[in-house]
């Protein structure tokens, strides 16, 4: 390789960094148009086969289309529907968690010997009302809300987007065959890699579904067995926050360990339901899911943990559920591309 090689690769690597420098800071300024979409073509792959289910029972596409649209309006509807029943629920039963707290903090003083009797008097006074006042928690809580609305809020656009992704999805065969008339080697090769995308995205939703669902009701039914406040809602949390991957499963399961505590402090309850939990998210994370998941992706773990961090930066929540269907569309793309193969290696797992 002579020096003029070396200096036009090297400008290539740096017009490389450059080029994807550009394109990460217009994600992130473009999040308010990128994110619906990218949530629209998630979906896309639940909902486009309950379309095309409908279709092969001799119904249109737009009456399926309205199916569908009724279909996910009723779901979001009915989960709304349960989160604001919990924690209206949640609101009006503080006070006997004001109470349980109080007992528990002047109990655990009492446990250690703490010679603290201000602080234990200050325990008994305090005025939770007040406390929550003083560090802005319900303006933190009525914050998250607002931020849960106004995702929903974008589900109107989300929806709007399907609308036009799912029937093209459906088409896409006679367009490539349209557009390639006169190379059938390249629509074919393009209708491939846009059918690898859409299996194994389909079947990583599915099988990540299957598996977040699973736990969600195997643990609302021990929350359920010893009668900890809230259950059901408690498993719909553990069911949505399995969606993000590793991290997810270990915050889902905090807060309904931390109310059993509050209920029945650290005896026999607290104990069993504490290790239940945490053994069913290690079963469900390292066993079951790497089996039933792990095998439709095969991608490292590695690159799993930085791209979590990466649209976790990026976008949120919203961005760390899109991070590997983002991922595997990626090394199936690399895949098929002779100079970006390198790149589909260092994705893949073992």
């Amino acid at each position: 390789m002579n020096e003029s090689e070396r200096i036009l690769k090297v400008i290539a690597v740096f017009l490389g960094l450059i080029v994807t420098a550009i394109i990460v800071v217009a994600l992130k300024v473009l999040k308010s148009i990128m994110l619906p979409l990218l949530v629209a073509w998630l979906l896309s792959f639940v909902l486009g086969p309950f379309v095309e289910l409908l279709m092969r029972r001799k119904i249109p596409l737009w009456l399926a289309i309205i199916i569908m649209v009724t279909s996910v309006f009723l779901f979001v509807y009915l989960v709304g529907l349960l989160i604001y029943s919990s924690s209206s629920s949640f609101m009006d039963e503080f006070p006997k968690y004001e109470e349980r707290i109080t007992i528990l903090a002047q109990d655990i003083l009492t446990h250690f010997d703490i010679p603290l009797p201000q602080a234990k008097e200050y325990i008994s006074t305090l005025n939770w009302e007040e406390a929550l006042q003083k560090y802005k928690i319900p303006q933190l809580v009525s914050s998250t809300l607002g931020s849960f609305f106004s995702f929903l809020g974008n589900l109107i656009m989300v929806i709007l987007l399907m609308l036009f992704i799912i029937p093209g999805r459906i088409k896409i065969g006679n367009r490539l065959q349209r557009t390639f008339k006169e190379d059938t080697a390249k629509a074919e090769k393009f209708q491939l890699v846009l059918n690898t995308i859409n299996s194994r995205v389909q079947l990583y939703l599915l099988a990540k579904t299957a598996v977040s669902l699973t736990t969600g009701v195997i643990a609302s039914i021990i929350l359920l067995a010893f009668g900890v406040d809230f259950a059901i809602m408690w498993g719909l949390f553990i069911f949505l926050l399995d969606y993000i991957p590793n991290i997810g499963s270990v915050i889902a399961i905090i807060p309904p360990i931390l109310v059993c505590f509050i209920q029945y402090g650290f005896d026999f309850h607290f104990i069993i339901v504490a290790i239940m939990l945490i053994m069913l998210q290690m079963v469900m994370g390292n066993v079951v899911e790497p089996r039933v998941v792990g095998k439709h992706l095969n991608l490292s773990p590695l690159v799993v943990i930085i791209s979590l961090v990466f649209w976790g930066w990026l976008w949120g929540i919203p961005g760390m559920v899109l991070a590997i269907p983002l991922v595997s569309s990626l090394k199936i793309v690399c895949e098929n591309i002779s100079p970006l193969k390198p790149i589909a290696a260092i994705i893949e797992g073992d």
